[in-house]
């Protein structure tokens, strides 16, 4: 749409391609699916280099994971990208679950009082690591997203005080209670 605004046919051929992925950058910036800061596509050698660059930056290219079936309001959705060095899902910077969604299946305990649940990316599942970050940040829950062999799962992690302990316990969503209201009784 970008491209047939007037005068915007002023460009000979070679450079159209070029310039079709600055109309495309820049309609992804007018609706929100990138945020600055990004790559001009004038920063590219050609129009191929700009296209990766712009794939990279997008928002948009971000795969949506699909939460336990839950009546309204419905949750907001959980977005994540795979790293290409680790081949490890990384949710999007601003996803989140809701705290007030997450209760314990039988007994209706909320397992956080926080407003919500963020994620942690870190190298490893290892639960001491896992522990300690969320003792240093002052977290009692946070998620983590775990590659299946069919799609990605994601798994709520959170302490527990047992005596002078915190304990972790980490649980795929699929099995707490996942809605706006506890459990019935």
């Amino acid at each position: 749409a970008l491209r047939r605004r007037e005068g915007r046919n002023e460009y000979p051929d070679p450079v159209m391609a070029h310039h079709a992925v600055g109309c495309m950058i820049q309609h992804a910036l007018e609706t929100g699916r990138i945020k600055p800061p990004f790559s001009e596509a004038s920063e590219s050698p050609n129009y191929v280099e700009a296209l990766i660059k712009l794939a990279d930056e997008a928002y948009w290219i971000a795969r949506e994971i699909p939460l336990p079936d839950h009546p309204p309001p419905h949750h907001p959705p959980i977005y994540y990208t795979m790293d290409s060095e680790s081949s490890r899902p990384i949710p999007r910077s601003d996803s989140y679950i809701r705290g007030d969604y997450v209760y314990t299946p039988l007994l209706g305990y909320r397992l956080t009082a926080s407003d919500r649940i963020f994620p942690l990316v870190i190298a490893e599942d290892d639960p001491v690591i896992t522990t300690a970050i969320l003792q240093i940040l002052g977290l009692e829950t946070s998620f983590t997203l775990v590659s299946g062999p069919d799609n990605v799962v994601v798994v709520v992690n959170y302490l527990e005080r047992m005596g002078s302990y915190n304990i972790l316990y980490s649980i795929s969503l699929q099995y707490l209670h996942f809605s706006p209201y506890p459990p019935p009784g």
